[in-house]
């Protein structure tokens, strides 16, 4: 009888050794996973703005085809 009363008083510890190490997986994943979808909208914001882009000259374009024809 003492030596299942023992027992049970061990449980919450191992429990929450056993929980420990995936909660804080867990937590370290959800932290990059942000850190990424950050940067992620933060390059997508720059692409859609127009910085990455290359600036075209409407009036190149024109000249190339009149002289051709």
């Amino acid at each position: 009888m003492l030596d299942e009363s023992k027992s049970l008083s061990k449980l919450p510890t191992i429990l929450l050794s056993i929980l420990s190490g995936p909660f804080l997986v867990t937590i370290v994943t959800v932290e990059s996973l942000t850190n990424s979808l950050i940067e992620a909208g933060k390059a997508s914001e720059e692409l859609f703005r127009g910085e990455r882009l290359p600036i075209l000259d409407p009036e190149a374009k024109n000249s190339n085809t009149s002289s051709g024809n």
